[in-house]
């Protein structure tokens, strides 16, 4: 397979560093969907009338102590992946079990990261990457830099040139082919690299922030970014252009009090272009979104599990611990003398932390467990 082309001017001499970043930048391969992370957490509660019907509400206090227990023993969530969400399904769904009659009536529901986020992510972290790469060359004299003004430049920036031979060879270092000239397949005003890639992710799902649209429409349109954008603000506060939250299908309400966010804020394209051709002489038009695979299409939604106690936090957490220390909950070990036994053991990794705030509060779960006989001591 042929290597990827980077294309220079004819006839230059230097590169603005900016320019390199950004073009390597978006040749990163894009992430795969396992390693989108967790981007929103919510509950899914089933309608009391329309069992059919489900309701995504925003986690409460006591909901987020639960998840707590229930997660006690893995990594943070803040980072947590598509692939690693299965880990944390399970033990959500054994803190349900364990919890009985006190168990929650929702299901805990992720929204990961989309494509344009997905992406947009991909493309910083090979930035930072070959900003790191290159500012080492650049330190050790294997790369020269200038700056705009003539003199030799000892670290990189993105106002800094890269002498054009140099250019070639950190580009045949990552793999890529240089040649002067234009791509055979470049419009007569193609996008800036980072913003094509970043369109091109945001025309699979049809759906683009207000700056991201305004961006568009400077590199496609010639509109001015500064001028279009406060307009596409201005519409979605007065109603005419409805705007989404990400990953969300029902339409912000709009009011005098509402704060447009441009870089959050999320359009469809038709909405968009509706607007364009009833409120200005914009002729551009946003392309209708790639439909989704069959697999996609016909993936379930996760099914509803099942009102949140503090004690069935508890009892969900101290349940927890103890698998986790490879111990079954019915077979407990006997003391053996001199040495803290299983429940002093769970008792130091868990009291005084949440659900387990108060003197008391460890002791009185742990009774409670066993007199339900969820925890037995082995005679």
């Amino acid at each position: 397979m042929s290597a990827e082309i980077f294309y220079a001017e004819p006839g230059s001499t230097a590169l603005s560093a900016r320019v390199l970043l950004e073009w390597l930048a978006t040749r990163a391969v894009a992430p795969l969907a396992a390693t989108s992370r967790i981007a929103l957490l919510r509950k899914s509660t089933v309608g009391k009338k329309q069992n059919t019907n489900s309701f995504l509400e925003l986690l409460g206090p006591d909901d987020l102590m639960f998840l707590e227990a229930a997660w006690a023993m893995l990594p943070g969530i803040k980072n947590a992946t598509r692939a690693e969400w299965p880990k944390y399904q399970d033990a959500f769904a054994h803190a349900i079990r364990a919890a009985g009659k006190d168990a929650p009536d929702w299901s805990v529901q992720a929204q990961f990261e989309g494509p344009c986020e997905l992406s947009e992510r991909g493309c910083k972290e090979a930035y930072k990457k070959h900003v790191c790469a290159l500012g080492k060359l650049i330190k050790g004299g294997e790369v020269h830099a200038l700056r705009a003004d003539g003199p030799r430049a000892v670290s990189l920036s993105k106002h800094v040139l890269l002498p054009i031979e140099d250019v070639r060879k950190y580009l045949e270092l990552c793999g890529f082919a240089f040649e002067f000239g234009k791509p055979p397949h470049l419009a007569a005003e193609p996008l800036a690299p980072m913003h094509e890639w970043l369109a091109m992710e945001a025309a699979k799902v049809g759906r683009y922030t207000l700056e991201r649209a305004a961006e568009i429409l400077k590199s496609a349109a010639g509109e001015r970014k500064e001028a279009i954008q406060p307009k596409l603000e201005a519409a979605a506060k007065s109603g005419l252009l409805p705007v989404y939250e990400p990953g969300q299908n029902a339409r912000r309400e709009c009011d005098d009090n509402m704060r447009v966010r441009p870089f959050y804020d999320e359009a469809f394209w038709d909405d968009l272009n509706h607007w364009f051709k009833a409120h200005t002489r914009i002729t551009y038009r946003f392309p209708a979104p790639m439909a989704p695979s069959p697999a996609q299409a016909a993936e379930p939604p996760p099914a509803p599990l099942q009102r949140i106690t503090a004690t069935a936090a508890q009892d969900a957490a101290i349940l927890s611990a103890i698998r986790a220390k490879g111990l079954d909950p019915l077979a407990l070990p006997k003391n053996e003398a001199g040495q803290p036994g299983p429940k002093a053991e769970i008792r130091s990794t868990l009291d005084g932390q949440p659900p387990f705030i108060g003197s008391t509060i460890f002791g009185k779960a742990w009774q409670r467990l066993r007199q339900r006989g969820e925890i037995v001591d082995v005679i």
